[in-house]
């Protein structure tokens, strides 16, 4: 995790506050893990 990603949640009156930081966060992941691949290369 880098302090240079930042995030912003509208949601209304507290609504499924943790379901949609899950989400981010999830999503987070996956984008970081697909960065990390892109940048090592196949290698085979």
């Amino acid at each position: 995790m880098t302090w240079g990603d930042c995030y912003e949640l509208d949601i209304a009156d507290g609504e499924d506050e943790i379901l949609a930081l899950a989400v981010v966060l999830a999503i987070d992941c996956v984008m970081a893990a697909q960065a990390a691949g892109a940048g090592a290369g196949s290698g085979n």
